[in-house]
């Protein structure tokens, strides 16, 4: 008899847990066939997504299950006309995200016939790479740069990574093309996260706070400034891949947004209310994609 580690069951729950959002999805595409959702007076018919990525499109905020993230907000507030099939789960970072598994999990969804059609897909990847529990990696000791937090990041380890995340999300266009050419993709780039040791349910983190008191920051400020170039570097990448009209990948840019004292949970996801803030954008972006439709 085969024994389950810890680890494989809680890959197995994920597994059907993904497993029954698919099966709730394809029963709102039937509702949508049989009933043929037009409205009066042209009303358009409602949008299908399907999202993947990581705790900011699945974020738990109990052993419950509660979510307050920003695609179960879309969900909620978006139920009349969008459908969406979240694929994604907290915890992944791009290279999990597009690793074995993940991969063949979307491909099979984009090909599924019982899915429908498509209008884009949204993705959340990128954070968990730089500013997850590793982000001691991309960190210089601080007497080794005189203290001087301008000067606080290895940049060659930070580009490393960086590369890393760009092949991630040209494998995702490349998916795209292949599996549902033509459709757009949504992005974010996050906003500033803040070291304040804070970690979320189930003693999970913190993160960021420790990375840098290991590697001797001790001003909260210098602290904040090292975290604040880092994601910046990420945001540009982003930026540099949504400029090419090719890649069909819509950037929004996220960063900024939150207000550093009231809209945290915690070191890396934001309050109900910040996580709000990031779908305005996501929506406003969406609004003009798809005219009339929102």
């Amino acid at each position: 008899m085969t024994t389950l580690t810890p680890e494989k069951d809680l890959q197995n729950l994920i597994q059907t847990d993904l497993d029954n959002r698919v099966l709730e999805y394809q029963k709102k595409i039937q509702e949508m066939q049989i009933n043929a959702f037009e409205g009066d007076f042209g009303t358009p018919t409602k949008l299908n997504f399907i999202a993947d990525g990581d705790s900011w499109f699945d974020y738990p905020t109990s052993a419950f299950g509660n979510r307050t993230d920003i695609i179960t907000q879309m969900d909620k507030k978006f139920s009349n006309r969008i459908n969406i099939l979240n694929l994604a789960h907290y915890g992944n970072a791009t290279t999990q995200l597009l690793g074995v598994s993940k991969r063949q999990r979307l491909i099979k969804e984009l090909q599924n016939n019982n899915n429908g059609k498509f209008d884009a897909i949204l993705f959340s990847g990128g954070g968990n790479d730089i500013a997850g529990d590793q982000f001691c990696l991309w960190v210089n000791e601080a007497t080794s740069v005189g203290n001087n937090p301008k000067k606080g990041l290895n940049q060659v380890r930070l580009n490393n990574v960086l590369d890393i995340i760009k092949s991630a999300y040209e494998d995702l266009i490349k998916i795209r093309n292949d599996y549902a050419a033509g459709i757009p993709i949504f992005t974010h780039g996050y906003d500033f996260a803040i070291p304040n040791g804070v970690g979320a349910m189930c003693d999970i983190g913190p993160w960021l706070e420790p990375s840098l008191s290991l590697r001797g920051w001790i001003g909260y400020n210098d602290k904040v400034e090292i975290i604040k170039a880092a994601l910046q570097q990420f945001d540009q990448l982003l930026a540099d891949i949504s400029s090419d009209p090719a890649n069909n990948l819509n950037y929004i840019h996220t960063q900024g947004i939150l207000n550093p004292v009231t809209d945290w949970d915690n070191e890396l996801h934001p309050t109900k209310d910040g996580f709000r803030r990031i779908l305005d954008k996501f929506i406003y972006e969406l609004k003009i994609k798809f005219p009339g439709r929102i």
